[in-house]
């Protein structure tokens, strides 16, 4: 009896062995599909927006397509944690259309496949001890403004859809400016 549970035991040991080397060997043989689809089929039909008069590249890259107004922004290398103040102005449409509507320090932190823009917690600080450094940064943490999609890569930088920033989300930079009463 003891003889034919180690027999048992052996055959089902070396089944398993080769079930999770046929997993790899079939995994190895199925190619993986590309986590966002490829720029250049992204951004086809865009044109690259130069919004410098000497051309210096700017600290994001646009892509915008005329038939629809459809824009689209490229992150520059090295975008995530780093901090940037942004001010806001309404075009159009408005009594105080043209002057600054309000501003915001913030910067950007990627969540698998979305983009976070988080406003750091500037208000509360501690420069005693180490022990009320570390409670302020564990209580007062930083906020969580909004979250786009990554549309796809570009040369390692992430490249989001703008109307879904700004348009789909144009209340949390301009709060109630830019709500209206009757749709």
């Amino acid at each position: 009896m003891v003889r034919l549970r180690a027999r048992i035991f052996r055959v089902s040991v070396m089944a398993a062995v080769c079930a999770i080397g046929l997993g790899f060997l079939l995994g190895a043989a199925v190619p993986s599909q590309p986590e966002y689809p490829p720029a250049e089929k992204v951004l086809e039909g865009f044109e690259k927006v130069v919004s410098t008069a000497d051309g210096a590249r700017s600290y994001y890259t646009i892509y915008t397509r005329e038939k629809d107004g459809q824009m689209y922004a490229a992150l520059p290398g090295g975008y995530e944690g780093r901090k940037f103040f942004m001010a806001m102005t309404i075009a159009s449409g408005e009594d105080y259309a043209g002057l600054q509507a309000g501003d915001m320090y913030v910067y950007w932190r990627r969540y698998d496949n979305r983009l976070a823009l988080i406003e750091p917690n500037v208000q509360i600080r501690s420069t005693g001890d180490a022990e009320s450094r570390s409670s302020i940064q564990r209580l007062y943490t930083d906020r969580v403004l909004l979250d786009v999609p990554i549309v796809t890569m570009l040369g390692g930088s992430p490249v989001i859809d703008m109307d879904a920033l700004l348009v789909g989300n144009a209340s949390t930079f301009f709060a109630g400016q830019v709500r209206v009463a009757n749709p």
